[in-house]
């Protein structure tokens, strides 16, 4: 996967802040992914979910950016909508991408959108959306 525009690599401590941040372990996946790039905007603009197709447009940065995993996470916990989360990514219309920690959705992707927060399941895991993006003309 190539992505561009990914922000400063991160440190063990970042990872670390933001497991204390959310309450909980990191998934691995998500862990080797943001080590690889943090944040970013990759080639590839949709996702294949279980059950229906998703626009994708990027990754948020864990740090170093204006709109980074911490600070949306602080939005989303404002709206009293979801209180376990890893939000990571973003499609053109503001919609977040996020990891539930709940214990009913624990390691599921699901899509927040930003006008009506309505919950969407995209799939099972982190690693499953990862092997699941495409590159789609439009």
């Amino acid at each position: 996967m190539i992505i561009a525009d990914s922000q400063l690599a991160l440190s063990d401590d970042d990872f670390k802040k933001l497991g204390g941040l959310v309450g909980a372990d990191l998934p691995a996946s998500f862990i080797l992914h943001y080590k690889f790039s943090n944040g970013g905007y990759p080639e590839e603009n949709h996702v294949k979910g279980e059950e229906s197709d998703f626009s994708f447009q990027g990754f948020f940065p864990i740090r170093y950016g204006q709109q980074t995993v911490e600070t949306i996470h602080a939005d989303i916990l404002e709206w009293g909508v979801v209180d376990k989360f890893i939000p990571f990514g973003f499609d053109d219309g503001g919609n977040v991408f996020y990891i539930s920690l709940e214990p009913c959705f624990a390691g599921n992707v699901l899509l927040l959108t930003a006008d009506s927060h309505d919950v969407f399941k995209v799939c099972n895991s982190f690693d499953f959306f990862l092997n699941a993006l495409e590159f789609r003309d439009a």
